[in-house]
């Protein structure tokens, strides 16, 4: 005599799971007096975000922040462009060669595993890779390993201002750590000394990211570089000619043979 309603309850449940799963698919909001039937993330579950609309629009959004945006003509002529910085440089080598390569500048990547800048700053890395390389225009992707350093801006504010002076004039850009978990300051601290034209802030991107949580993937990695070459080369105050390859194209290492 139980089995019966016991299938009657099943069914009811079966068919309110259903519902739920067809509501959570919809861009209809269901109110039961004031308080709002929330979705489940079912949706997300069997559909990932567009990652690189989201950047683009993130982007987008950031860019209208930036106080100092360059009107000058972009630079068109060939340069010698150095990307350096922290293991996330790993992943953007890849994408950035083939962009170098495509618009005809010299190109060298050397990351610098588990940096710093504290540990830049008090060896002469950089000013080595500079005197070695002589670069026209530094990629600097720094601060992945500091997000969460204590008192970082007490600490750790002069080694960024010894890094610039590094640097010195030549033409920059600060490519910020891709936070897979809010910071202790580390994005505010280099913001308060490189300029907005010349600090791209990854922080808030949503990026797929490899088993160990914090690098994006090759895939995440290759839309970041998308979305910071279309930045130098639009909206930085140094943009020199960053065109992105047409779909297909693959570097070739004897094309740069000379």
């Amino acid at each position: 005599m139980m089995r019966k309603p016991l299938i009657q309850v099943a069914i009811i449940l079966w068919v309110l799971l259903i519902l739920l799963t067809i509501y959570s698919f919809t861009e209809y909001k269901i109110f039961i007096g004031n308080i709002e039937l929330k979705k489940s993330k079912i949706k997300e579950t069997f559909f990932e975000k567009d990652t690189s609309t989201y950047c683009i629009k993130k982007i987008c959004r950031d860019l209208r922040k930036v106080s100092c945006v360059s009107t000058s003509r972009t630079d068109s002529s060939e340069q010698s462009v150095l990307l350096t910085g922290d293991s996330m440089v790993e992943g953007l080598f890849f994408p950035f060669r083939e962009y170098c390569k495509f618009n005809k500048h010299k190109f060298k990547a050397i990351p610098v595993y588990s940096t710093s800048t504290e540990a830049m700053a008090k060896s002469d890395t950089l000013s080595t890779m500079i005197k070695m390389y002589k670069p026209t225009y530094i990629i600097l992707a720094l601060g992945s390993n500091e997000l969460f350093i204590r008192d970082i801006k007490k600490n750790r504010n002069e080694y960024v201002k010894q890094l610039l002076k590094q640097i010195g004039k030549i033409k920059y850009v600060w490519i910020g750590p891709p936070n897979w978990k809010k910071d202790t300051g580390i994005n505010e601290m280099i913001a308060d000394n490189v300029p907005p034209d010349q600090f791209f802030i990854s922080k808030d991107l949503i990026f797929e990211r490899a088993k160990d949580g914090a690098h994006p993937t090759r895939a995440a990695s290759r839309i970041w570089a998308d979305t910071i070459s279309s930045w130098i080369m639009k909206r930085s105050k140094y943009p020199i000619l960053l065109n992105k390859p047409p779909a297909g194209y693959k570097y070739s290492a004897s094309e740069t043979k000379k």
